[in-house]
């Protein structure tokens, strides 16, 4: 990164400010109306009067930049040296104003003024206090102070989303949150539940890692929620953001910090998932150019890790392994090209194949005897218009995916322009095409039924991409021959790059989640008091929802029964698995359970709503032939709960 002057930098802000601020007002313009209340006599009079005073100062500076009449002004600011009790003051005042956008979010502009531009502009202004305040305290330039209470901020706010679900809660926090809890258990089902159970099908890694606490008997729920938040999280995503950054060799301690800061956002932003990280750490820390033979195992362990993950990273390992090499070996270290593409297409077979060795493994020692289960994703539905604004995901898939890849195209031009002939042909069109194939993967899988409320599953291209910008930021990317400094990158396109990031962690802060202990243990009590007596007669008891209440003995004198859970009979449904439906038909026709334990079930059907085709696929395929079979005999307010029972008559044409 070369030094940004602090004309260009004031000018930058001045300018992100007025366009902050404009869009802004727009969004709480309408919002207000729509509130049928008047803009110039209400509570919102003072947020117009400060878009209005930000926006005209902000336009006064602006032009005085460029004109040179504010040159004096910003000379002095630049040479201010506060005293030591000063600098202090600044300290401690600029790390109180980090909790002025939550708070803001939370208690002032709460469900009336959701949008985001209003918080952002909020937070922009927070923002010079705490840079000029950071610029006093270390003598950093403008653009490493900015940079570093922008980042440092967007930290803080993911570690604090991610901590906010820690919470003693006996009850899943969402529809199945809890449920992974139990998948990780699996691991450990003879001691927990007295019988070896089969393991998930889908998602194994994650589980892998989720099952590690469960080394240590008898830690409770809160504890496992800890370990998710802040070692698989938190400690996997600071990792691997720390690998890429070491292997920038840097040397500057600011940008290496900076730079693993805007990683560990960028990565969460998708979000993308813990346990697919581990392909990253593995492929960051063991490809080596000069040691092929570590290079091939890390590949090969790489991909067997993701084999078991899920099909759709089956080739990723090898592609970052490919990319790292297209970036950091050049073409004319080889004797010719197809000397040059040897280690790639070798690194591809092995990737696959390990990839494949890993899900067959895995096949081998989950227990599982209806293999149907494990490609089930294959078989489900896809939904393009998910790609578009939609109501599972109003961002939409595709618009979302341009807008946190735009600033990294931006980059990646400015570096090749007018040098892209200091890359062979093969190295430029080898990453491109890696890229699109990702790319076009990532939104196929984005569409199928069950996805599409996130930017998660476009989460290979993602990473490669934020690989293939920040090597040609940090100047490493070799050329084919002496060395280069890649084109500049115009400073606003380094702020946008750091804003975009921070839509997610600034727009999902909120308060803490809480619960009712007393209620929940009210609740338990009285399931207990529900399904222990039919337990003791010998009656199965079916936890469809809430299972993690056996796993963490919140239910005891209650055998596990392990099919059909949640997140089974979901899958079944959405892939529309026949066999598997029949079996479980088969089970309640025959009042195979003597009671289950689910949440409220109805057998309504939306149209256009979010998650509506998920929705019908549950109401049609699991809870209506529950409904026709069995009746709720109890309900409890934690969870939504309801616990059903056989019906006596009147299931003579259930299916």
């Amino acid at each position: 990164m070369r030094p940004v002057s602090s004309k260009t930098f004031w000018q930058t802000y001045f300018a992100f400010g007025i366009l902050i601020g404009l869009i802004a007002l727009v969004q709480t313009i309408v919002r207000v109306s729509a509130m049928d209340v008047s803009i110039w006599h209400s509570k919102w009079t003072i947020l117009f009067l400060g878009y209005a005073v930000t926006v005209t100062a902000s336009a006064v500076l602006l032009h005085g930049l460029q004109t040179g009449r504010a040159k004096g002004f910003f000379e002095r600011l630049e040479n201010i040296k506060p005293n030591i009790g000063w600098r202090g003051l600044a300290v401690l005042s600029s790390s109180a104003l980090v909790f002025v956008p939550p708070l803001a979010k939370v208690y002032v502009f709460g469900k009336t003024l959701p949008d985001f531009f209003p918080l952002l502009w909020i937070f922009w202004w927070v923002c010079l206090f705490q840079m000029v305040s950071w610029r006093w305290s270390t003598s950093s330039s403008w653009a490493v102070s900015f940079a570093s209470v922008v980042l440092i901020q967007a930290v803080a706010y993911r570690v604090y989303e991610n901590l906010l679900v820690v919470t003693a809660n006996p009850f899943s926090i969402d529809y199945s949150e809890t449920s992974r809890f139990y998948y990780g258990s699996l691991l450990f089902s003879s001691p927990l539940y007295g019988m070896k159970v089969p393991l998930s099908p889908w998602h194994a890694t994650r589980y892998i890692l989720m099952a590690i606490p469960f080394l240590i008997h008898g830690l409770p729920l809160w504890a496992h929620r800890l370990w998710q938040a802040v070692v698989l999280w938190i400690g996997i995503t600071a990792l691997s953001s720390w690998l890429l950054v070491r292997r920038l060799h840097l040397g500057r301690k600011a940008w290496t910090v900076l730079i693993a800061c805007w990683s560990f956002v960028y990565i969460l932003q998708g979000p993308v998932y813990y346990y697919l990280q581990v392909c990253v750490i593995i492929i960051l820390w063991g490809v080596e150019m000069k040691h092929p033979w570590r290079s091939w195992i890390a590949v090969l362990a790489a991909s067997f890790w993701a084999g078991m993950s899920g099909v759709n990273w089956y080739p990723v390992p090898a592609a970052l392994a490919v990319a790292l090499y297209l970036l950091e070996q050049p073409v004319s270290q080889s004797k010719n090209v197809w000397g040059y593409l040897v280690r790639p297409v070798v690194w591809g077979a092995l990737g696959l194949g390990g990839a494949f060795a890993g899900q067959a493994f895995y096949i081998f020692i989950s227990g599982y005897k209806d293999l149907s289960l494990f490609h089930s994703s294959l078989d489900s539905a896809l939904l393009w218009d998910r790609l578009l604004p939609s109501p599972a995901f109003p961002l939409g898939i595709l618009p979302g995916i341009i807008l946190i890849s735009f600033p990294l195209w931006l980059g990646v031009w400015f570096a090749l322009r007018g040098m892209l002939r200091r890359l062979h042909p093969v190295r430029s069109i080898l990453l491109g095409i890696i890229l699109l194939v990702l790319f076009m993967g990532c939104l196929v899988v984005s569409v199928k039924i069950g996805g599409g409320a996130d930017l998660h599953d476009m989460d290979s291209y993602e990473v490669l991409l934020q690989i293939i910008a920040v090597y040609f930021f940090a100047d490493q990317v070799r050329p084919e021959s002496g060395t280069v400094q890649w084109g500049r990158l115009p400073w606003p396109a380094v702020v946008l790059a750091m804003l975009i990031p921070f839509v997610f962690p600034l727009d999902y802060v909120g308060p803490w989640v809480t619960y009712n202990g007393y209620r929940a243990q009210a609740d338990i009590q009285k399931l207990q008091a529900a399904v222990a007596p039919t337990a003791t007669r010998g009656g199965e008891v079916l936890f469809v929802a809430e299972r993690q209440l056996l796993t963490f003995g919140s239910i005891h004198d209650v055998p596990l029964v392990p099919d059909d859970e949640l997140v089974e009979l979901m899958e079944i449904a959405m892939s529309d698995n026949r066999p598997a439906l029949s079996r479980f038909y088969s089970d309640l026709h025959q009042h195979r359970f003597a009671l289950i334990v689910s949440r409220k079930l109805n057998t309504g059907t939306k149209t256009g709503g979010a998650f509506s085709e998920e929705n019908n696929a549950w109401s049609q395929d699991i809870a209506a032939p529950i409904l026709c079979e069995y009746q709720p005999v109890l309900s409890l307010q934690s969870g939504n709960l309801q616990v059903y029972a056989p019906k006596t008559t009147g299931t003579e044409s259930c299916p």
